[in-house]
């Protein structure tokens, strides 16, 4: 293909991409944001030969994904203070463009930084971006905004990027995008962005799967990843000493009490939010505190809302080529 445009979310807990392959748009494809140390494994007949997510990053290899977590005997630490500038931010990104087959003479990738590292990191991650594109490609056009607009413009563009809903394009709206380390906050009016009404802070999603890891430990006598305590709470149990071990109402409390956190936060920015036309949830988190989530009459969980910010990203893409 001679011109390619993809959406890449680099999320703390999972990276999600978005693209097409000439005929539109493709699946969404993701992985977990997790890197680690590669070592050659043991092969051994008769058993599963282990499939492993590999990169090269200045002539080191690392494990990325669930492989890392697997069999990594080193995770490198996802939540150091220069993120984008990492080794691991850079594995991610090259994984991305791997897994969405980016070779191409022209390139547009679109993705976005958390509202408090926008201003700061956002020509820093453009550079970086390309750097690690010209693998890929000839020429690339990197485009890079604040997080959660990628939900809004998933809304307010179809797959060609041109405008499909003309009501969200003059009214006022909020964004509430739950991630797994932190949770935006942002407001559109009449598609400019309302700089008072923009925050950042950290309490995602694993801020609760932390706590519901160590109350599964107090309880059953094992310590799950926070990975795996969010696969239980999505099963509504764990397995310990191979019996299925009942956590619902762990779950609950810890959800509720995450809820109620990031509603106190958003109340304070917001307040009732009587101005605002509608208010989005997204982001994996919002999926997963959908049932405990009671912020405003208006507020709604988005459709995909894991990737509703990659698809966005994907959708401004296609206009910028337009």
């Amino acid at each position: 293909m001679t011109n390619r445009v993809i959406g890449i979310d680099v999320g703390y807990g999972y990276t999600k991409i978005v693209t097409d392959n000439g005929n539109g748009m493709v699946t969404p494809l993701s992985f977990r944001s997790i890197v680690g140390t590669y070592e050659d494994g043991i092969q051994v007949e008769g058993l599963k030969s282990v499939a492993k997510e590999i990169v090269t990053i200045s002539n080191q290899r690392f494990l990325v994904g669930d492989g890392a977590l697997k069999h990594s005997s080193r995770i490198l630490n996802g939540r150091e203070k220069d993120w984008i500038g990492s080794v691991a931010y850079r594995a991610l990104l090259m994984h991305a463009l791997q897994l969405a087959e980016s070779n191409s003479v022209n390139l547009t990738i679109i993705t976005g930084l958390p509202v408090s590292y926008y201003r700061s990191d956002r020509e820093k991650l453009i550079n970086i971006i390309r750097e690690i594109a010209c693998n890929f490609c000839i020429d690339c056009n990197v485009k890079v905004i604040p997080q959660p607009l990628g939900s809004f413009f998933n809304l307010l563009l179809n797959s060609n990027g041109t405008v499909a809903t003309q009501t969200l394009a003059s009214e006022k709206v909020g964004v509430l995008d739950i991630g797994f380390y932190t949770t935006d906050l942002l407001t559109v009016s009449e598609l400019e962005a309302v700089e008072k009404q923009m925050d950042s802070f950290e309490n995602g999603i694993s801020t609760s799967l932390e706590v519901i890891a160590k109350d599964i430990e107090d309880t059953y006598a094992m310590r799950p990843s926070v990975y795996k305590a969010e696969q239980s709470v999505r099963q509504g149990y764990i397995k310990a000493f191979g019996v299925e071990k009942d956590i619902r109402l762990i779950a609950q409390q810890r959800l509720t009490e995450l809820a109620q956190e990031i509603t106190a936060k958003a109340k304070t920015i917001w307040k009732n939010a009587a101005d605002i036309d509608r208010v989005i949830l997204t982001g994996g988190g919002a999926a997963l505190l959908k049932p405990y989530l009671n912020l405003y009459q208006h507020a709604t969980v988005i459709e995909d809302s894991q990737f509703a910010n990659a698809m966005g990203y994907y959708k401004l893409g296609r206009r910028y080529q337009s």
